[in-house]
């Protein structure tokens, strides 16, 4: 995560392409979300090949998509603890998958670049 006092000299060194993002005044959340699914699916590829066999793995997917998508309903900045830990309980269910998952450290990569202030 970069400090939005830092953001000129990143738009000056052209390193990052920032996304610029109002909570308040509902500005680039739209674009932000598409980023953020863009990373994601460039991160987790599928294709035919990839098949889940286990119901325990089908239950934990479907738990993280219902997480995520509750997170991706709250729509005020009153709520950015909720969908946190909305956030937080869909990696867990990831997480029971693919193995231990640092939650800190995914969101880290999923947001080192965004500029979030206020």
């Amino acid at each position: 995560m970069i400090s939005c006092s830092e953001t000129k000299k990143i738009l000056d060194n052209k390193i990052y392409k920032p996304i610029i993002i109002s909570v308040k005044k509902n500005i680039g959340i739209s674009k932000l979300i598409d980023e953020i699914s863009k990373k994601i699916a460039d991160h987790f590829k599928v294709n035919e090949d990839n098949i889940i066999s286990r119901q325990r793995h089908v239950k934990s997917l479907e738990n993280t998509v219902f997480f995520i998508e509750k997170c991706l309903k709250k729509n005020s900045i009153n709520q950015i603890d909720l969908a946190a830990e909305d956030l937080r309980l869909a990696v867990r269910n990831l997480g029971e998958i693919v193995g231990f998952v640092n939650v800190e450290e995914l969101l880290d990569k999923i947001f080192k670049d965004f500029c979030i202030g206020k």
